[in-house]
């Protein structure tokens, strides 16, 4: 298995899970203290966004999963070759 890179994995996955709960909390609040006013374009962008980066964080996890479980192995890398 490729190594884990520790410093940068669970700190995005932290952020995306924060983002994603933060956008549903919030936008879950404003409904129900305001009602909804008919602009919904910023909620939905936003919950688009934190929606992709959440993807992304269990994409990542999920595929280190599987391959600590070795259901599949990891692609080896390209060899580039030299051109003259």
């Amino acid at each position: 298995m490729p190594e884990w890179r520790w410093r940068t994995f669970p700190v995005f996955f932290a952020f995306a899970f924060g983002v994603f709960l933060g956008t549903w909390a919030g936008v879950s609040a404003g409904i129900i203290s305001q009602g909804s006013d008919g602009n919904t374009l910023p909620m939905n962008l936003l919950f688009i966004f934190s929606a992709v980066l959440m993807g992304l964080a269990l994409s990542r996890f999920l595929t280190r999963w599987i391959i600590s479980r070795q259901w599949v192995k990891p692609r080896q890398g390209r060899k580039r070759s030299k051109r003259r």
